[in-house]
């Protein structure tokens, strides 16, 4: 996938589900190009991307609070509810989201991360 079939936007073919994690958990109105759809080896991790924007209600105007904002690593809490983390970089230090604290790691992939708090019980 480079954009579209008709690569009027090309878009690096390994960074596309790095592109996917940030659209899909930041506010906005999300669009899933047609392809993408159809590519098996991110089919699930974009379905899963999905599936953390319901659960955890991410909307137009989720609030976002950037925590670290680097050439190498990128960290933000949307809504109070999700972390992502952009970038190669992954000494993260107190950016971590514990577990001890309520936060799963919820989806992986190349360059990033995606936690989110899940209800006890």
């Amino acid at each position: 996938m480079q954009g579209s079939t008709q690569n009027h936007w090309p878009f690096p073919l390994d960074r596309v589900l790095t592109g996917y994690a940030y659209i899909l958990t930041h506010p906005g109105v999300p669009c899933l190009q047609w392809e993408a759809l159809f590519e098996q080896d991110h089919l699930a991790s974009i379905g899963e991307l999905v599936r953390i924007r319901k659960r955890n209600g991410i909307h137009a105007r989720s609030s976002v609070q950037i925590t670290c904002a680097k050439p190498d690593m990128y960290v933000a809490c949307i809504g109070g509810h999700v972390i992502l983390k952009l970038g190669p970089r992954f000494d993260m230090g107190a950016l971590l989201p514990r577990e001890t604290d309520g936060w799963q790691l919820a989806a992986s992939g190349p360059d990033f991360a995606v936690w989110d708090r899940r209800a006890s019980g």
